[in-house]
């Protein structure tokens, strides 16, 4: 393999880590966001605007839009870090290159023009843009006569989807953080090149060739330029700054080095005796991210781009565009260079086999079946629900005779106060051992330690803290139940006024501080078949299994409420029957079914129950939060 061969592989290694990065900065900018809709949110819970009038609405309207402060990501220590990356691939082939002036990575940094401008230029221009916008949302809002709730939905929107101000800047913020951090590495490694001119003689464009790729990328993805005049090679499109060409450009630069019959002198030097034969002076050849990722071992792709997804496209169930979308998998900056900082350690995860987790066999489940089966509940909870059915009878006897004594007794209502603290000290021990016997109940079903994911990575955003304890906790039994490679990363949370708590193709999940802990669970789990479609296609391929071709009921009909609508449909089959509902039946259009989400409630409330009366349900769920294949 040639030297730019060579380092064609690093670079693109690189570029996916770049990926991951740009997608952790993205979730930090997002996080503004959150805090700001948040602010907004709360602001609105006053006094209706429509109230407000003159100056008094001028200051209410200009408070709102006060409260953007988006701050820009620091590129400084990107630029750093690539910089050093550029020098460690160079001699992992044999190169002993130049670091560019630590003076000049700095200024890259602080001065590279993104689309024209700084971003800096671009974030402030976006503060302005976004401050704008809710105030005009506003004024809008009281002149049409919305309610200050309307208005709030006018200005955040729903994630990044639509024309709101908090939803458009979402978009706007993350192109700008993408584009720029793109414009920061790619002028590094070109000043790289620059400064070892003596042996880099051309700078190749190489895009990310998927089907999302630009006409203007595509047309240049391969071609070459001289250095440092930037002359077209063999063609006339001209450098123009080169990479990125565009917003969200993903496209970057590789170098072409000269070949030892090029180089002369001092240059000569650089260059170690393993690495001049392959010194030919050749452009690196083309590939596709595809061909790329095919040609490395299977957990190279597994490391890099997460295990689910990337079983999802060797299997053609996704295609290599949303493979590449790396939403799911940021990486900060830190975490950067800690596992792949140097091209030491970045060529060791692209040849290093990544020991992956294997699913686990089908007998683990029948051994973990057998487990909960055999679940037998402890004495001291059948001594406690004893001794409080004998307190209860003392209680009501106490009671009696202080209600039914002609005469008001003090000394009887007394001993009745006495037995209702008795009884009801008794119900909370009692209580307590219930839910440590649920607890140890769980752990049957629990995944081991190795299997499970972060349980801080599940929800993403601000919790209010209402409920911010209740979702914490839900998070933990997430972490426990559901493999990592389909646990739900990156779920929001936002807060309603009804009661009925419920999930958002936006992957937020909508709930208030009444919302048990269970239930939550429960929104969160759907997230597994929007983000897995193999789940989604077993989910409803057991739901119609299990209906066995009957027709649909209506829930509001069968449950007998209104909270219901209408259209809401069901399979009747025997869920009820086996201990469930007839909401676990319910039918959607879309990847969802209540199949997960009310299985793992059943787990929660009474596993052994859920094994006994349900078996078949019982190990489906166990199969598919488990991962066997």
């Amino acid at each position: 393999m040639s030297v730019s061969d060579q380092l064609l592989d690093l670079l693109t290694i690189r570029q996916l880590l770049l990926e991951r990065v740009i997608a952790g900065e993205n979730v930090a900018f997002n996080k503004q966001l959150d805090s700001v809709a948040e602010a907004i949110t709360k602001a609105l819970k006053g006094k209706e605007l429509t109230e407000y009038q003159g100056k008094r609405l001028d200051k209410a309207v200009a408070e709102l839009s006060d409260m953007v402060k988006l701050n820009s990501p620091e590129l400084s220590a990107i630029a750093a870090s690539e910089a050093s990356f550029m020098q460690s691939a160079f001699a992992s082939v044999g190169i002993k290159a130049v670091l560019p002036p630590a003076a000049a990575v700095e200024a890259i940094a602080k001065s590279s023009l993104t689309q024209g401008a700084t971003i800096s230029s671009w974030f402030g221009q976006l503060n302005e843009t976004t401050r704008f916008n809710i105030s005009r949302a506003v004024k809008n809002g009281v002149m049409l006569g919305l309610t200050n709730s309307q208005i709030a939905k006018s200005i955040l929107g729903n994630g990044d989807k639509g024309s709101e101000p908090i939803a458009k800047s979402r978009r706007d913020g993350v192109a700008i953080i993408r584009t720029a951090t793109q414009t920061v590495a790619n002028d590094v490694r070109v000043a790289g090149y620059e400064e070892n001119a003596d042996i880099i003689k051309a700078v190749q464009w190489v895009a990310t060739l998927d089907s999302r790729t630009s006409d203007i990328c595509m047309a240049r993805s391969g071609k070459s330029w001289t250095l440092p005049d930037f002359v077209p090679i063999g063609h006339s499109i001209p450098w123009n700054g080169g990479p990125p060409a565009h917003w969200a450009c993903r496209s970057t630069s590789l170098p072409v080095t000269r070949s030892m019959a090029e180089i002369t002198g001092k240059a000569a030097d650089k260059i170690a005796p393993r690495t001049r034969a392959s010194m030919n002076g050749a452009v690196p050849r083309e590939m596709t991210f595809d061909q790329f990722l095919k040609g490395k071992p299977t957990a190279f792709a597994d490391e890099m781009l997460g295990v689910g997804r990337a079983d999802l496209w060797r299997s053609g169930k996704i295609t290599l565009a949303q493979l590449l979308d790396q939403r799911g998998n940021p990486l900060t900056l830190a975490q950067l260079e800690a596992r792949y900082g140097t091209a030491a350690k970045a060529t060791k995860a692209a040849t290093v086999a990544v020991p992956k987790i294997a699913a686990l066999p089908a007998g683990d489940i029948d051994a973990t079946i057998a487990a909960v089966k055999s679940f037998t509940q402890s004495d001291a909870i059948a001594s406690a629900e004893k001794l409080l059915s004998i307190q209860l009878d003392k209680l009501g006897i106490a009671r009696r005779a202080a209600f039914d004594s002609p005469v008001k007794n003090d000394e009887l209502f007394a001993k009745a106060f006495k037995a209702e603290d008795v009884y009801y000290a008794s119900a909370k021990s009692l209580n307590t051992l219930r839910i440590a016997e649920k607890a140890r109940l769980l752990e049957l079903v629990s995944l081991p330690q190795n299997m499970r994911g972060n349980a801080a990575d599940v929800i993403t955003g601000t919790v209010n803290l209402n409920y911010r304890k209740s979702v914490n906790a839900a998070a933990i039994i997430v972490s426990k139940l559901v493999h990592k490679d389909i646990m739900p990363v990156g779920v929001g949370v936002k807060g309603i006024r009804g009661n009925r708590a419920y999930f958002m193709e936006d992957r937020t999940i909508h709930i208030n501080k009444n919302t048990s802990i269970s239930v939550i669970v429960h929104e969160i789990v759907h997230d597994i078949e929007y983000s897995q479609p193999d789940v989604s296609a077993k989910t409803k391929a057991f739901l119609l299994k299990r209906a066995n071709g009957e027709q649909t009921q209506s829930l509001q009909k069968l449950m007998g409420n209104k909270s219901y609508d209408q259209l809401e449909m069901t399979y009747v089959d025997e869920w009820k029957k086996r201990g469930g509902s007839h909401y676990m039946g319910k039918l959607y259009l879309r990847a969802s079914t209540e199949i997960l989400t009310m299985g793992v409630e059943r787990i929660l409330k009474d596993a052994k129950e859920f094994a006994d009366n349900d078996p078949e349900y019982f190990r489906f769920m166990l199969e598919i939060l488990r991962r066997v294949n």
